[in-house]
């Protein structure tokens, strides 16, 4: 074998390499672009779940709207308080809190949208 064939075929190796690896980071990137959707949901469930036992979990029979918002909100949860309820907003969805006085947990919690 001469040096031009021991060079050429270095260089076909070389470029098929290139070629696989080109094709496995475009994979990669396709299974990352995929599992974002999947994380985020898994997030937002967990951010749900958090939001509904700490909902639960407390009990106040003279909480009022307000203070409901503002416990919320210490909580850094996007919570407004209106004449007889407080709005939630997580992610996409809104909830509507209305304190329950004496019963168990501190709202009644209903998805609005």
């Amino acid at each position: 074998m001469n040096k031009t064939s021991l060079c050429d075929q270095a260089i076909t190796r070389e470029a098929r390499a290139h070629r696989i690896l080109k094709h496995l980071s475009h994979a990669a990137m396709v299974i990352f672009l995929a599992s974002l959707p999947i994380m985020t949901l898994s997030a937002a469930a967990a951010d749900i779940s958090a939001f509904m036992k700490l909902i639960s979990q407390n009990e106040d029979a003279q909480m009022s709207v307000r203070d409901l918002a503002f416990f919320l909100v210490t909580h850094d949860i996007d919570a407004t308080p209106n004449a007889d309820h407080v709005v939630v907003q997580m992610g996409h969805s809104i909830y509507k809190l209305v304190p329950n006085g004496r019963h168990v947990g501190l709202a009644n919690v209903t998805q609005i949208s």
